[in-house]
């Protein structure tokens, strides 16, 4: 197979659209297995320095079946035949299965459903060098994305990453002829340091319609000497002072009740940025209570219910330099250590908060009796109380319980 493209791989979810063709190729791929080995994943192409950059760990053959492992049949070359994801004695229906066709220049891998119908889930091509990949190209339920590898002798270089929508693996036949839609194309780039380690990657955006954001930093090593502590500390200084900088250029006409900063950088957020910033208006605030009396609590501050109103002002900012402190804090706290290791950069967020709380805010933006300053968390992960204590003066946390604004807590 020289070349794979759309019309070829259109071509093979066509043909495995059949029962018996799936059976056809499940036999044929099953009879060349000499040995069946588990692994904690699929084990198929990864993109190199993922462990590192997004804290993805990589597949690896296991002695016994894993709790989320896969089931892998291997030739006596030790290429993959096929994918199961649970043991051989439960029955094919009710198993995720992948099926390797092997080519000189890659392979197919094509993926089945855990029902009776065992329909094709995606196919995907892999083109190889060797162990090295290339390139891929698959067709899944949301469209067709391509992956193209760059290398340097044995360094990796670059990936692009292109996606179109408008392909339903529900109707092959419409696939064939189904116009796609460029949904954009990203360009992510490495560099190493002269002791040969990655030390940088950026990633560029390209949207449909030819916008791109520019470039961010989503890998960048920690230099030597930098700590955690060290980090934590320039970055709450450097938000104190950019964050007033920032609201001064919003000119908002109408008092607000608060300015609720988000926490970033969590194992979620796959990378660390400068925090989005939300300003909800007294205007606000009143429709909202007018509308969720009974919520008068919790409703002011659930960003992501209001978040799109006109009455609550996102503070659109970017800050190159901030967001390449976080990044670092990032690698520290979730890619090199476990994602439960967020307790310190919140308890920063904490004290930024508590900073800005005690800053006089006249000529910067016009304030409530009652507005404070408090990090919020899109997720719901954290305990919105622990945050309020911790950011918000007792003075001020008194006037919002007597308003019935927050619910009640222990004061010190």
């Amino acid at each position: 197979m020289k070349s794979v493209g759309r019309k070829e791989l259109i071509a093979l979810l066509q043909r495995f659209q059949s029962r018996n063709e799936y059976a056809a190729l499940k036999k044929s791929c099953e009879s060349a297995v000499t040995e069946w080995r588990w692994a904690t994943s699929l084990m198929l192409p990864e993109l190199p320095h993922d462990d590192i950059v997004r804290g993805f760990k990589r597949p690896k053959w296991a002695k016994k079946q894993p709790r989320y492992g896969s089931l892998h049949g291997q030739d006596s070359g030790e290429r993959i035949q096929c994918i199961r994801g649970d043991d051989r004695t439960k029955p094919d229906k009710d198993v995720y299965e992948q099926f390797l066709i092997h080519e000189d220049n890659g392979f197919c891998c094509i993926y089945f459903d855990n029902s009776p119908k065992k329909a094709v889930l995606a196919v995907k091509w892999f083109e190889m060098q060797g162990d090295r990949w290339l390139r891929s190209l698959e067709i899944g339920h949301h469209g067709m994305r391509e992956f193209v590898l760059h290398w340097e002798a044995d360094r990796f270089v670059k990936c692009v990453d292109r996606s179109w929508s408008g392909v339903d693996l529900s109707k092959p036949k419409a696939a064939a002829t189904a116009k796609l839609k460029d949904e954009g194309q990203t360009t992510s780039s490495y560099s190493y340091a002269a002791d040969g380690e990655l030390e940088r990657v950026t990633e560029e955006l390209v949207y449909g319609d030819g916008d791109s954001p520019g470039l961010e930093v989503k890998y960048q090593r920690v230099p030597k000497g930098l700590d955690l502590k060290s980090l934590l500390q320039q970055v709450e200084d450097m938000l104190v002072t950019e964050i007033p900088k920032s609201i001064r250029s919003t000119k908002i006409a109408e008092p607000v009740y608060g300015l609720l900063i988000q926490f970033t950088g969590v194992d979620t957020d796959l990378s660390g940025y400068a925090p989005p910033m939300f300003l909800p208006t007294e205007g606000l605030r009143r429709r909202l209570l007018a509308e969720h009396p009974k919520d008068a609590a919790w409703y002011p501050w659930a960003v992501a219910e209001w978040e799109s109103d006109p009455g609550a002002v996102r503070v659109a900012w970017k800050n190159a330099a901030i967001d390449e402190k976080l990044h670092l804090i990032f690698q520290l706290t979730v890619v090199q250590a476990s994602p439960t290791n967020y307790g310190p950069v919140r308890k920063m967020f904490q004290r930024v908060c508590a900073r800005l709380n005690a800053l006089s805010w006249q000529g910067i933006l016009k304030t409530t009796d009652d507005f404070v300053v408090i990090p919020f968390d899109t997720h719901g992960e954290f305990d919105m109380d622990v945050d309020l204590k911790a950011s918000v003066p007792v003075e001020r946390l008194r006037l919002l319980m007597e308003s019935g604004y927050i619910g009640r807590m222990k004061l010190k």
